[in-house]
């Protein structure tokens, strides 16, 4: 089988006061990258705003109050799930960055898992990482990426699609016979040396609608009155807070 790959930014959580705005980071981004340069199809999408050409008032402008009284914004855990689904995604991946926003990243993998098991949902960030066993036990994550995945998450995705098992795949944690199996990630599982990534896709995401929300993302025409599309560049790794 083929693989075909969904990256998505999950839904968000905000209290009532703050300003929603979308994540759009560069991780997605990179790791599309480096799965196109692998020769693998790939699409992300930033599931507050919605995929190109989707109308934003079922992404951004759908907020739904829950119990907790945090407002979620983005689209539906449903129409996420039928995304991937009518996609023809054998694989999605999630980004987990943030504590506050687990919940969000949880019910993403639940809606998908229920919607087709045998989609393969793996998930990464520094939050996914700190909860490997909350995530795991979950039984709607398949496999945690445990370091940068540019070059481990590549060759998980063609293995997984021809042989439907991790066996020899450093940097990630997964299930197998209800225990958790760790591989710890070698020196060469990442890049060291940064000119060797691969360009972030930035093309992947949808700048008019950053643009709509004014989003940091997006269009800056909000703040210097022109129509100026900017992206963001990092310059090393690593957060230096």
């Amino acid at each position: 089988m083929e693989p075909k790959v969904l990256l998505l930014y999950a839904p968000l959580q905000f209290f009532g006061h703050e300003i929603p705005r979308p994540d759009g980071s560069l991780g997605l981004l990179y790791l599309a990258g480096a799965l196109e340069d692998a020769g693998i199809p790939v699409d992300v999408v930033d599931t507050v705003l919605g995929p190109a050409g989707s109308p934003i008032e079922e992404s951004f402008h759908n907020r739904i109050v829950q119990p907790s009284g945090l407002l979620q914004v983005g689209m539906s855990f449903e129409k996420i799930a039928q995304m991937a689904v009518g996609g023809g995604y054998n694989v999605v991946g999630i980004e987990s960055n943030f504590t506050p926003q687990t919940k969000m990243v949880v019910e993403t993998a639940r809606a998908i898992k229920a919607a087709d098991p045998s989609i393969l949902v793996a998930v990464g960030g520094v939050n996914a990482r700190s909860l490997v066993k909350y995530f795991l036990q979950l039984g709607c994550v398949d496999v945690i990426a445990l370091t940068e995945a540019e070059k481990t998450f590549p060759r998980l995705v063609r293995q997984w699609s021809q042989s439907r098992n991790f066996s020899g795949i450093d940097g990630i944690a997964f299930m197998r016979d209800g225990q958790i199996v760790n591989m710890p990630p070698r020196p060469d599982s990442f890049f060291t040396n940064l000119d060797e990534l691969p360009m972030p896709r930035w093309g992947k995401l949808p700048q008019d609608k950053y643009a709509r929300v004014a989003s940091p993302h997006g269009d800056v025409t909000t703040m210097v009155g022109k129509g100026i599309f900017y992206a963001p560049i990092m310059t090393s790794r690593g957060c230096p807070f």
